[in-house]
């Protein structure tokens, strides 16, 4: 253990980390993420660790003539400091810490989508959650079948374990449908063979599934909530292709399901 104490704060030594930082923090050394350019006091970019409880956060620069700094404001040491998205776009990194030092490197902002591990996926960004399985109760009509199954879903049915009980769930709006297919869009998934969401992390296409939680998600049609206009019902039809192609119809029609309900049931 000694050997292994020594060992950390030699290496600290030679990445121009102050001794004293060393001697005090290496046996709770954490790895924290990469930074590029030249940033923080870093000329060629660098890697942020952070020590102690409460954590302090340091900086440990590429080069010779780098110095490493120390920062007990971790919001405040990494604003502005650059990434690059898989598809090549530039952004400022807003990185993410719990009190338990657990840190999400981003780009910018939190993954897309959150499996809750109990049948349903949250939607970060609006705060809907989805049902997992976007291929449940498969083609339906919209009045005589789709609106009936969706409000007797609950705990127990497609793969549901949250407690949730009839009447919580409901079918998407065409625009809550377009907040997801859009988001997508803008990174390149859209065609007629590309499923216009994201994986879940909110960089890259769903790609079959792979990095998504979700699962059975067709290219449509999904079904969107039905609105009455004038006395006619008029029901949204949305292909998850090509960004979202919405289209609406003043009658009932055929379509698969995907349910959401609030945050809050």
């Amino acid at each position: 253990m000694r050997m292994r104490w020594l060992l950390a704060a030699l290496t600290l030594a030679l990445l121009n980390v102050p001794t004293t930082v060393a001697a005090q923090h290496a046996a709770g050394l954490k790895f924290v993420g990469y930074f590029s350019g030249n940033e923080n006091g870093c000329p060629n970019g660098g890697a942020i660790y952070s020590t102690g409880e409460p954590a302090t956060y340091s900086f440990i620069c590429n080069g010779l003539n780098a110095k490493g700094s120390t920062f007990s404001s971790f919001e405040e040491a990494v604003a502005g400091l650059p990434c690059t998205l898989p598809n090549g776009t530039q952004k400022a990194i807003k990185l993410a810490i719990s009190k338990t030092g657990a840190v999400s490197l981003n780009c910018g902002h939190p993954p897309r989508y959150l499996d809750n591990q109990d049948g349903t996926v949250t939607d970060v960004a609006t705060g809907l959650i989805w049902l997992k399985n976007a291929n449940c109760f498969g083609l339906r009509d919209y009045t005589t079948e789709a609106v009936p199954a969706v409000a007797a879903l609950a705990h127990g049915t497609c793969g549901l374990t949250d407690g949730s009980k009839p009447g919580e769930w409901r079918l998407p709006t065409g625009v809550e449908f377009l907040r997801v297919t859009r988001a997508a869009a803008q990174l390149g998934c859209t065609g007629s063979a590309r499923i216009s969401i994201t994986d879940d992390a909110g960089f890259g296409c769903y790609n079959g599934g792979s990095g998504s939680s979700f699962v059975g998600v067709l290219t449509g049609p999904y079904l969107g909530a039905g609105f009455s206009l004038e006395g006619t019902l008029y029901v949204p039809l949305i292909h998850l292709t090509y960004g979202g192609d919405l289209v609406t119809f003043p009658y009932s029609v055929p379509g698969h399901v995907w349910p959401v309900r609030s945050a809050t049931k």
